[in-house]
């Protein structure tokens, strides 16, 4: 492995085992991951995005802990109540931690550089790549030129990497126009939708943004027209408290919110990565738990690239798999949602979404098909091996295990047991499989909610 130090003058070539093209949510996490497996990481990151607000979701709060990125957690605000109004109701949806983006992002890169990432604020430009790895130019932010010689190269610029001309998948063309407003003092969040798109107010106690999503394949107003045409959008809006007295104090800013997936997702030493690979409809609220989750299979992957070449297809089935089903898992839940909103299912935006992407279900019902055990790649070890796992409808991709407990060899010893009492039956097993009661009877519990056993 190659170590580097995290301070660096770009000025020649330095020489690492992985470079990054970005360092957000994706690309942070990723580099800390490889950074703990022994590798050298260099990281160019862009300059700081226009200030704006998001929201983050527990699940994406507890990787965050899980995997040590302190000082980005440390930027995140209380959580605060999420309203919606939507189909014809209106309520409270369980909440949401809100937290300033630029103060957000520069905290990953504090993280990142914590554990010995080299992070270099620049451009990336000419990227080479070969069999035996990649060279990237790198123009930083004091106009110096350099070059970063790596074994492997990961997009991850987000929405903001290059495109791959054809192939993939895209949905209907949205753009979501963000502006501040005048806070109202009072956190929380409001969604709304209406005839031509939906709104998403975003309240902290010392700013607030108010982002409007429209269809955009008939393009928008250029840019001296943005203003007027955010404040005609902001004259449908019924719900949002604050809309009939806000004070716009800043520029509308465009930015692209079309649902993506990549063709070009891993090949042979480069990986895209967060929503460089699977871009989600930001209706979802899961963008940044989804980035996590894909520095996480992307770090088993690039690691059994690297480490067990004879394994590399493996580990890019792996990856494309994952990346896939997860679009279009993600895809088909967002045009259930927008069915919900009945009022203007007509109207041209409501009517693309809600047949986009296709009419095949989010999630098949538990116990719609039969259980099966199938050899297919997992993660052991942050390396990518194949297993036997449990493959039910609603896991076409198949679950290896349950609270450190293998579930295919479990279900094929219950199949094989006989009527035993339920509590004799869970000691027998954990005995067998040389784990606790407790183990047994939450994998138990899964294979049951999954409809594998009754």
């Amino acid at each position: 492995m190659v170590t580097v130090a995290t301070a660096v003058s770009v000025t020649t070539r330095i020489d690492t085992d992985i470079v990054i093209a970005g360092c957000g949510p994706s690309g942070a996490l990723l580099a800390c991951l490889l950074a703990r497996l022994g590798y050298g990481v260099v990281a160019v990151h862009a300059a700081p995005r226009p200030a704006r607000i998001e929201g983050l979701g527990q699940r994406t709060i507890d990787v965050m802990r899980a995997h040590g990125l302190v000082r980005a957690l440390s930027a995140v605000d209380k959580p605060v109540r999420r309203r919606a109004h939507w189909g014809g109701e209106a309520g409270d949806y369980n909440q949401e931690f809100i937290v300033s983006r630029d103060t957000f992002d520069a905290a990953l890169i504090e993280d990142a550089r914590s554990a010995g990432i080299v992070c270099i604020a620049g451009r990336c430009g000419t990227i080479q790549l070969d069999e035996t790895g990649c060279v990237l130019d790198i123009e930083t932010d004091d106009g110096s030129i350099g070059h970063v010689n790596a074994r492997f190269f990961v997009e991850a610029r987000g929405r903001a990497a290059p495109r791959v001309r054809s192939g993939g998948l895209h949905g209907p063309k949205t753009t979501g126009l963000i502006r501040e407003v005048a806070a109202s003092g009072v956190p929380g969040t409001v969604i709304e939708g209406f005839r031509d798109g939906w709104a998403w107010f975003v309240s902290s106690r010392n700013q607030a943004f108010l982002q409007i999503f429209v269809d955009s394949t008939q393009g928008l107003p250029k840019r001296d027209g943005l203003a007027a045409y955010h404040e005609q959008l902001c004259g449908h809006l019924k719900h949002i408290p604050q809309i009939s007295r806000v004070n716009c104090t800043g520029p509308v800013i465009s930015r692209n919110a079309m649902s993506l997936l990549s063709p070009d997702l891993v090949a042979g030493c480069s990986l895209r990565l967060g929503d460089a690979a699977v871009a989600l409809d930001p209706l979802s609220g899961h963008g940044m738990f989804a980035a996590f989750g894909s520095a996480l299979a992307a770090c088993a992957t690039i690691n059994t690239i690297l480490q067990q070449p004879g394994n590399a297809d493996l580990a890019q089935k792996f990856y494309s798999d994952r990346a896939i089903h997860a679009a279009m898992r993600n895809a088909r839940i967002g045009r259930d949602f927008y069915r919900l909103e009945t009022a203007w299912r007509d109207q041209p935006f409501w009517a693309a979404r809600s047949q986009w992407p296709d009419d095949e279900p989010a999630h098949e019902p538990a116990g719609s098909l039969p259980a099966s055990i199938q050899h297919m790649p997992v993660v052991a070890n942050s390396l990518i091996t194949e297993a036997p796992v449990v493959v039910t409808a609603d896991h076409p991709r198949g679950v290896w295990r349950v609270d450190d407990v293998a579930l295919a060899p479990l279900l094929e010893m219950v199949r094989r047991s006989d009527r035993t009492g339920a509590n004799e039956l869970v000691e027998i097993l954990a005995g067998q499989l040389k784990v606790r009661p407790i183990q047994v009877a939450n994998a138990l519990n899964w294979l049951r909610s999954a409809g594998a056993i009754s």
